[in-house]
């Protein structure tokens, strides 16, 4: 029970008690009112009473109010502490989905870097009196690719193109082509796709070094 309560109802009974023994020392006198005066008398000696409680009330009101307030605000402060802890949460699930995407992505970027071909040339020529046959080799030192097209290009032109082939870890191919003269620029255009069946697509630069050979780079 609340102290107010308490504090109410301590006063009230001393407050009759004191009515009570004011009327004990006066009974003669309260005796011989009437009914009407008595009325009068108990609603003046339970107005001051019922004052009391009106402002007991008040105040207690007041305090239940104040509690409320506090309770509502603490209970506002938890929610926000709980709205903050489902943040951290979500953020910590967002990085660890995006960690673990990226390194779904990595792996995935080394095992198709795993797939590409790994591929050498050697090129030379050989001169004759009419043509010069230019002569390409190529040997895959890496993984085995399929529907292999040689596009051989000068100034954006296709001089020489070989169709479909396949080329096997330490396959070695030669190509050859017979002009009039040879250019001292090149440009290969490997297209190919992995073991995947995923198409790619690899530039090589051919750069005449002298009479009977050319370097080369990939672009």
């Amino acid at each position: 029970m609340p102290k107010a309560a308490i504090a109410g109802i301590s006063a009230t009974i001393l407050y009759f008690l004191a009515l009570a023994a004011i009327i004990s020392l006066g009974v003669e006198e309260f005796s011989s009112l009437s009914p009407n005066e008595w009325g009068d008398f108990i609603a003046g000696s339970l107005g001051p009473l019922a004052i009391f409680w009106l402002i007991l009330g008040y105040f207690q009101q007041g305090r239940e109010l104040r509690n409320s307030v506090e309770a509502l605000s603490l209970q506002t402060k938890e929610l926000e502490a709980s709205v903050e802890q489902q943040r951290e949460l979500v953020r910590a699930s967002r990085e660890a989905i995006d960690l673990e995407k990226n390194q779904r992505q990595e792996t995935e970027v080394k095992r198709k870097n795993g797939l590409q071909p790994n591929l050498r040339f050697e090129i030379y020529v050989q001169p004759h009196l009419d043509n010069s046959q230019l002569h390409i080799e190529i040997t895959n030192f890496g993984r085995p690719i399929i529907n292999v097209e040689f596009r051989l290009k000068h100034d954006d032109e296709v001089v020489k193109y070989w169709p479909k082939d396949t080329m096997e870890f330490n396959d070695k191919k030669t190509y050859s082509l017979s002009m009039p003269k040879l250019f001292d620029q090149y440009i290969m255009d490997l297209r190919f796709r992995d073991l995947d069946g995923d198409p790619f697509i690899k530039l090589f630069e051919f750069t005449k070094r002298d009479n009977v050979a050319y370097d080369w780079h990939e672009l």
